[in-house]
């Protein structure tokens, strides 16, 4: 077949195979919010949901446990929240917690600066999961009569209709063809 719009078939893009302990989490069940500023602006309210998944025949018990990293890879924030999980909880159990980023760098397009977050499961005093999850603080609302804004400040959103493929390289994720393909758009102004 040849044609401009064939998506090719298969694998195209990375895969992983993963493995995880009976009790786990899961990464699309796991959410970091860094959308509330505290104090006037001076501290940030990030708040973390998981959902803790046990395929286990036995209840299981533990903390989770978060932890905030800066750019640096220097803690900012930490906390743990304690649960009790039932047995067989393969649609898993709702845990959340908050915790306090002082004096947060706020994200922005022109610095995307970004923290890292570290949820992990901990039971009978082992590490049972961990999931890695980079996230900015920022702010953003909509209102009729000041438009979007981001971090307080009125900004024009300026989108477009990309393909996900890469012209003549095809339909191959290739990790610096998407790169080069987002630093193009910044280029011509997209945001």
């Amino acid at each position: 077949l040849n044609s401009r719009w064939y998506a090719g078939s298969g694998m195209f893009r990375h895969v992983w195979l993963e493995t995880t302990d009976k009790l786990h989490l899961d990464e699309w069940d796991t959410y970091v919010d860094g959308s509330e500023l505290i104090n006037k602006g001076k501290d940030a309210n990030v708040k973390v949901f998981a959902k803790v998944f046990n395929e286990d025949s036995r209840p299981s018990a533990g903390q989770l446990n978060v932890e905030i990293f800066n750019a640096q890879g220097d803690t900012v924030a930490h906390g743990a929240i304690d649960f009790d999980v039932p047995a067989n909880a393969k649609d898993g159990m709702d845990v959340a917690t908050e915790l306090t980023v002082k004096a947060p760098q706020l994200w922005s397009v022109e610095s995307p600066y970004r923290y890292m977050a570290k949820v992990s499961l901990v039971s009978s005093g082992e590490e049972k999961d961990a999931l890695f999850i980079p996230f900015g603080i920022r702010t953003i609302r909509f209102t009729a009569t000041e438009g979007f804004q981001l971090n307080g400040k009125s900004m024009k959103l300026r989108g477009g209709c990309v393909h996900h493929d890469n012209g003549l390289l095809g339909a191959a994720g290739i990790d610096r063809a998407e790169v080069r393909k987002v630093e193009l758009l910044k280029a011509q102004g997209f945001n």
